[in-house]
């Protein structure tokens, strides 16, 4: 796709002040749903993705960060080795018994 100088500058002009961080979250979210690739998008439409990410946040898909930010209480551990898969194992457990309830309920009142 070529994109005219005169809608760069548009575009710079507009998006020049913003911060990086804002932006960047904003791009990412963009081409992850934005469904028409040939054309750009409006830059209303990149103003709204921005002010979304400066309200929520941009998306932490880096684990290391996750765990380094220091936003956590200060008495917080991380977990030893086998305690993430003893929790994943004692949920799935309650997930099915609560299946096995709602199944058991949900049959009694002819819902099955």
């Amino acid at each position: 796709m070529e994109i005219s100088d005169r809608t760069q500058l548009e575009y710079y002009q507009k998006l020049k002040t913003l911060k990086l961080e804002y932006l960047q979250g904003a791009v990412e979210r963009l081409i992850e749903s934005w469904t028409i690739p040939h054309v750009m998008p409006p830059i209303a439409t990149v103003l709204e993705f921005v002010r979304e990410v400066a309200e929520v946040g941009p998306r932490i898909t880096d684990a290391r960060y996750i765990l380094d930010r220091g936003d956590k209480p200060p008495d917080w551990e991380p977990l030893k080795a086998g305690e993430f898969d003893a929790m994943k194992r004692e949920s799935r457990a309650r997930a099915t018994e609560f299946q096995k309830q709602f199944e058991t309920v949900t049959a009694g009142k002819g819902m099955r």
